[in-house]
């Protein structure tokens, strides 16, 4: 794994400086170590960006995954939802969940509450909104609005 230092830099101070928030990036990474774990979707940061004090991604890209409403975006094909199975960001937020829910079993439920709603709404559907949840405590800073979580570690800018 090659960490490119001027990005994690860059996400560390967007995202707070929370260590919990670069160690779900590090979870992320570390998934794509098991065959065939790939990128097919990711939580975004939500367009509204920061507020508050806990990071907030906008998890119902995810949720289309797994339930086959997401789209790939270059063909336009729907994705087979078995590929959650074998996606980097659903594993990374299922172990980023499941912290939560032995720090902070609140907030956990409220997550759930949340993305079981989505899906109510959506009549098991196309999520076509985001769907909220909130994982990290973090410092208010400006955020990044819409840009894949660890864009420090891949290289991209």
């Amino acid at each position: 794994m090659r960490i490119y230092i001027h990005n994690f830099n860059r996400q560390f101070r967007t995202e707070g400086y929370s260590h919990e928030v670069l160690a779900d990036d590090i979870v992320h990474e570390l998934f794509h170590g098991a065959p065939n774990t790939l990128d097919h979707s990711y939580a975004h940061n939500p367009i509204s960006g920061r507020q508050g004090n806990y990071q907030r991604v906008d998890v119902a890209p995810l949720i289309n995954l797994a339930s086959g409403h997401l789209r790939d975006p270059g063909t336009l094909k729907v994705i087979d939802k078995a590929n959650a199975f074998n996606n980097a960001d659903s594993f990374a937020l299922t172990t980023s969940l499941l912290s939560q829910l032995s720090k902070d079993p609140a907030s956990y439920r409220r997550n759930i509450e949340t993305m079981s709603k989505a899906l109510e709404r959506s009549q098991n559907g196309y999520i076509g909104w985001e769907a909220l949840v909130k994982l990290n405590p973090v410092k208010a800073t400006r955020s990044a609005a819409g840009r894949p979580a660890a864009d420090w570690l891949n290289g991209n800018n």
